[in-house]
């Protein structure tokens, strides 16, 4: 077992990055991702790589404590009313940060992005998200078009929003295809929710989306890179 799956020496190996979402009509920054980086010395790695051997020594709690003890430390300093977006791996991982003090105060200006690798519609995993959004959280589906989506998720009165995947933005760019990607977007604001273009990193990114004339939220290195 490598060194830094000892819960012991775990917390220094992890540092966190928060990059901001902005919204598209005014460029201003409405927001932040909190995303997790192990450091290994002059190596950082993403998610990815060090999730899997987390969850497979269970230290994976520890990880969803140390995202919601940093998301309320960055809030705390932040000025303004913007909120920290917190990624969520399982329906155990959200009902642990759901059952976590530290956001008391909070809620409102926590989101919580649901990765679409996981299936959300079965009846625990949607109560859940009701008991997150009946505490005043906003939960997003994340990065749509490119797993598990559904409509009964999708459709949930729950679900404040949903995050487009980025490499989905790149194939309706690629194909030119602003009319199709209208009439999604369409469907998914006539339930209400928010929506948040990720991935956006070139001028012609965000010229597109604008083609769309929705107001939506957007998130990549063209408004500012991890850090």
């Amino acid at each position: 077992m490598p060194s830094w799956c000892d819960l012991k020496y775990l917390r220094s190996y992890l540092e966190f990055d928060a990059q901001p979402i902005v919204k598209i009509n005014d460029g201003s920054v409405v927001g932040h991702e909190l995303l997790a980086r192990l450091s290994l010395g002059d190596k950082r790695l993403s998610p990815e790589f060090f999730i899997p051997v987390l969850e497979n020594h269970g230290l994976y709690p520890e990880l969803d404590r140390l995202l919601a003890l940093n998301a309320v430390e960055f809030l705390a300093l932040a000025q303004g009313d913007g909120f920290v977006s917190v990624n969520i791996q399982s329906i155990e991982s959200l009902v642990s940060h759901l059952n976590n003090p530290v956001y008391d105060g909070y809620q409102t200006r926590i989101h919580f992005e649901l990765l679409e690798s996981v299936e959300w519609s079965g009846t625990d995993s949607l109560l859940a998200i009701n008991s997150a959004s009946g505490k005043g959280f906003k939960v997003f589906l994340d990065d749509f078009g490119s797993g598990l989506s559904n409509l009964r998720t999708l459709l949930s009165a729950d679900l404040y929003g949903v995050k487009v995947d980025r490499f989905v933005l790149l194939d309706f760019i690629e194909n030119e295809a602003v009319h199709t990607l209208k009439l999604l977007v369409d469907f998914l604001m006539s339930g209400n929710k928010r929506i948040i273009f990720e991935g956006v990193e070139l001028p012609n990114h965000e010229e597109f989306i604008k083609s769309l004339n929705v107001d939506v939220y957007v998130q990549g290195f063209l408004y500012g890179k991890p850090k």
